[in-house]
């Protein structure tokens, strides 16, 4: 079988701080076994490795009892096709739902769907963002005990990054072509109605427009 996806309520924790508590949970045994039989791995922990978070409440003698017992398990290799996984607390169950937003529309395409803008590497913020990025995720656990899914996991935040920034690029950069077009048209207008202009101020102007063309 390939291709299998886990999900639902496992009634167990897997989580690796409390792994030291599995030693006779046959349940945790069994689970962990399917994830290695089948190349699966937990997405949302993958992608959190040092956060916290509970799917199941209950209060018991006057105590809340928390953990987190939900869990979706996914190929490694889907991992890029992931948009997005979180937890959404609702008020008619003492669980919470899991969601993830996975995206095969345009699978077909392969690795070259995503062209990374090799403009951003003379950027000096981006350089700077990326290896803080780099330093800050090896120290994952997944660093040392997963490297191909820590890899894909950065892959994942590398792209995120470059496309925030590339979009805040593309929009400083309209902003900027949208200001040198209104003042070349006014300009050109000017000059339509035989007013008396800075043709230097016209000819810098045209060169401006002429760059972000």
């Amino acid at each position: 079988m390939e291709n299998i996806i886990l999900l639902g309520d496992m009634n167990t924790k897997l989580d690796r701080c409390g792994k030291t508590q599995h030693t006779e949970d046959k349940s945790y045994k069994s689970i962990n076994q399917l994830c290695v039989n089948f190349n699966i791995y937990d997405i949302w922990r993958a992608r959190n490795p040092t956060s916290r978070i509970f799917s199941w409440r209950r209060v018991v003698q006057n105590n809340l009892i928390q953990s987190r017992l939900d869990f979706i398990s996914i190929p490694k290799s889907f991992s890029v096709f992931v948009k997005n996984v979180y937890y959404k607390h609702n008020a008619f169950s003492d669980h919470s739902f899991v969601n993830l937003n996975i995206d095969f529309s345009e699978i077909e395409r392969g690795p070259g769907l995503w062209i990374f803008n090799n403009k951003l590497l003379d950027d000096e913020e981006f350089v700077n963002k990326i290896n803080k990025l780099i330093e800050t995720e090896k120290q994952c656990p997944l660093y040392d005990e997963e490297p191909l899914v820590w890899y894909d996991n950065l892959k994942y935040k590398i792209k995120q990054l470059a496309n925030v920034i590339a979009q805040d690029k593309s929009r400083a950069e309209k902003s900027e072509y949208f200001k040198i077009q209104r003042e070349f048209e006014k300009i050109s207008l000017a000059v339509a109605n035989n007013e008396n202009v800075d043709l230097n101020k016209f000819e810098e102007t045209k060169m401006s427009r002429r760059k972000h063309l």
